[in-house]
Formats: C-alpha cells, sequence, structure tokens
C-alpha cells in the first residue's frame, strides 16, 4: 500500500516599509516640495510677465511696420479698444490707423489689433524723460502719455506735433524689481525702452529698472 506523504506548507514572508522607513519618505518628500513650489512658482510669475512684455513689444513693432507699409500714422494706446486712456497698458491696449494723426482713436480708423487687460498681479507705468538717450545720468520721470503714435518713416511722433520723449514701460509683478532666479542683476520686472527713432527693446537689468523710477 502507498504510504501518503503528508503535506506542508511552505512559509512566506511579506515585505513592506517599516514605521521608520515611512516616516523618512515623508520627511524627503517634504524637503523636496518645499523646495520645488517656490521655484514652480516663480516659473509661472516669469513665463506670465515675459508673455505680457512680449505681447507689448510686438505691438509696438506691428505700429511701427504698418506705418511704413501704409505710409501713414500708426498708434498703439492703453484702454480699451475703442476708447485710449492715459498711461496703463496693465488695463488692455489696441493699434489703429491714425489716420488723422492725433493720436485718439476716430470711429471710422481701422483697428489692426487688441489686447485684453494684463494678469492682476502685473502693474504697468509710462517713463519719460527729455535728456539725451545717451546721457549716463538721464532725468526721468512718470508719463502721463498712454500711446506710442508712428509716422510713416517709422519715427516716433506726438499726436499734438511736439518732439517726442525717450520713453518706457515699466511692468511688474507683486514680486518687484528683486533679483531672479536668472542671476543677481537680472530682475523679476521687465521695461520695454523706445527711442525717439522707434526702436523698442525688452531689458531685464535690475539697476537699469531702478534708474527708471523702479516699479509702480
Amino acid at each position: 500500500q502507498r504510504r501518503r506523504i503528508p503535506y506542508t506548507m511552505k512559509a512566506t514572508t511579506q515585505s513592506g516599509f517599516s514605521l521608520i522607513e515611512l516616516i523618512f519618505v515623508i520627511v524627503i518628500a517634504g524637503v523636496l516640495l518645499a523646495i520645488g513650489i517656490p521655484n514652480f512658482r516663480d516659473f509661472i510669475r516669469n513665463g506670465r510677465i515675459a508673455a505680457e512684455s512680449n505681447d507689448l513689444l510686438t505691438g509696438i513693432n506691428v505700429a511701427r511696420s504698418e506705418a511704413v507699409k501704409r505710409r501713414t500714422p500708426v498708434t498703439m494706446c492703453s484702454g480699451v479698444a475703442p476708447t485710449c486712456d492715459a498711461g496703463d497698458f496693465s488695463d488692455g491696449w489696441f493699434v489703429f490707423v491714425d489716420t488723422d494723426g492725433d493720436a485718439v482713436h476716430d470711429n471710422t480708423e481701422e483697428i489692426l489689433r487688441t489686447h485684453d487687460s494684463m494678469a492682476d498681479s502685473i502693474a504697468t507705468k509710462v517713463v519719460e524723460t527729455t535728456d539725451n538717450e545717451d546721457d549716463d545720468t538721464p532725468d526721468y520721470g512718470d508719463g502721463d502719455d498712454g500711446y506710442l503714435s508712428f509716422g510713416q518713416n517709422g519715427f516716433r511722433r506726438m499726436g499734438d506735433g511736439s518732439l517726442p520723449t525717450a520713453l518706457a514701460v515699466v511692468l511688474c509683478d507683486e514680486r518687484g524689481n528683486v533679483p531672479s532666479s536668472g542671476g543677481q542683476d537680472i530682475s523679476a520686472g521687465r521695461a520695454l525702452e523706445v527711442s525717439t527713432a522707434g526702436r523698442a527693446a525688452i531689458t531685464r537689468d535690475l539697476e537699469r529698472i531702478e534708474t527708471l523710477g523702479d516699479c509702480p
């Protein structure tokens, strides 16, 4: 008679985290989040203010190029189309064919481009000077003009026929004019400078923005 061999269950073991290991993982995750979240927040804010300043630069370049192409004044002014407001580009801006050259939109003048108000966290101010643009110690002051107008030669012009001054639009968010993650000399803010000849460029230089009167 065949002898039956008894069946013996093989012992099994289960592996997992101990309480100490779990706490250690949570601490590391907390440290990484504490480091990463502020950087991610700055990344978002940098992207937002860069987009707004680049849009503003594009609007200026469109106004200038269209003035040359159409052989007639073209103006970009702050405000919600079709009403030009004074000075605050954060409320919105638009570009139009300024047929009569008065830097004020009339109902019959063609609107070429519009831009809605900027993010609530971004503020702007217009800065101008009557000094030479190459002066080492220019005297800047807040400007009241909320428009940039260009003639058929691409040079800036004023709606009342007077000569334009060098002008800048400073854009800042809640951080102000402080060093960004890009370096100690690179500001979290932006300044878009427009020469009397109509050339426009964006700067992030900390000292330059301070010279322009700092953030609004």
